[in-house]
């Protein structure tokens, strides 16, 4: 007898001499009428070896048009961060900005050299996105700069916590966002479900912040944003985490017709078009500012460093891909 998958496994067995692999790409196309695209191309290469010989290929695609952007000297090094939620969704508030300093005082001697400051912005965590005006009720603007300031000076980097994908339902400003909202192929608004946290209200699925998907193809939008990216810079941190970046909860296109792109737009590319935004802004104002996203695609490496969670069987894909790409990787009790 012989073993199938063996190098004599075809003799006398004609059929197999046939085996072939059938790829088949299938694209949905929208455009307009009388309007022409150019797809892009579709490159199919096979190989032999390991999951390393496939991403060699990918590799020399990459290095065609990938530029590392200038990062702040402290990320290339091995470091540990800590992440603080000063404020929840349900105004848990743990507390006041001014205090902030004590905990960097603790990082600076156990050895943390940054802190990832989550819900420091109006309303908390999850809440009031894509606002990033101070909670009054932690303190003013200058008592978090301040407190930013000082905390940095002895070494510990304050990152703040920051979203811009999603615009929250109940906050009082949502209105001036509406308009920037994504719609679906059959013009519903693109939500997002939310999130909970630590109370009762929000595991019953009673409380839990709704979203609803920006579209940041509208170059409105995008200038929304970038004000309220402004205020991160102002405040002095040494950089933001960038909470989902990645991802636009499952929605891929635009069909909003009021928005002044040409048919369905692409919702990774107004992605893209925000963090070329963002990176111009940090090249003028803060060079050394660390913009940090969530679990990046691999194309967001142009603006974006990474923090993901990974479990001990997941492929070290992009540390292959990138062995100088910084990447946080998070350490939870």
């Amino acid at each position: 007898s012989q073993t199938f998958g063996s190098a004599t496994a075809k003799q006398n067995h004609a059929e197999r001499d046939k085996m072939r692999i059938e790829v088949q790409v299938n694209r949905m196309i929208f455009v307009q009428p009388h309007q022409n695209m150019k797809l892009v191309e579709v490159v199919v290469t096979p190989y032999t070896g390991t999951w390393h010989v496939a991403a060699d290929f990918y590799k020399k695609w990459r290095a065609t048009w990938y530029v590392v952007p200038h990062r702040a000297d402290w990320i290339t090094k091995v470091s540990a961060w800590q992440q603080l939620q000063i404020n929840s969704s349900e105004d848990y508030l743990n507390f006041p900005y001014k205090d902030l300093v004590s905990y960097a005082k603790d990082c600076k001697k156990y050895g943390v050299n940054a802190i990832q400051l989550t819900g420091w912005n109006l309303g908390g965590q999850d809440r009031c996105t894509p606002s990033h005006d101070v909670d009054s009720r932690l303190g003013s603007f200058d008592d978090l700069k301040k407190a930013i300031a000082e905390s940095q000076k002895m070494g510990v980097n304050i990152l703040l916590f920051t979203k811009f994908t999603w615009a929250e339902v109940t906050w009082d400003g949502f209105p001036q966002y509406k308009d920037y909202v994504a719609w679906t192929r059959s013009l519903d608004e693109c939500d997002h479900g939310g999130y909970s946290y630590n109370t009762y209200s929000q595991f019953k699925n009673i409380t839990i912040r709704r979203f609803k998907v920006l579209c940041m193809q509208e170059q409105g939008c995008r200038d929304a944003l970038k004000r309220e990216f402004q205020k991160c810079l102002d405040l002095g941190a040494n950089g933001m985490v960038y909470d989902e970046n990645q991802h636009h909860a499952g929605h891929w296109q635009c069909f909003n017709p009021n928005h002044h792109h040409a048919g369905p737009a692409p919702l990774h590319q107004g992605a893209d078009l925000l963090g070329r935004d963002f990176l111009e802004m940090v090249q003028k104002q803060h060079p050394d500012f660390v913009m940090c996203g969530e679990g990046c695609y691999d194309l967001q490496a142009k603006y974006y460093i990474t923090y993901a969670r990974q479990d001990v069987n997941q492929i070290a894909a992009s540390r292959y891909i990138d062995p100088e790409l910084p990447l946080a990787i998070a350490v939870t009790r």
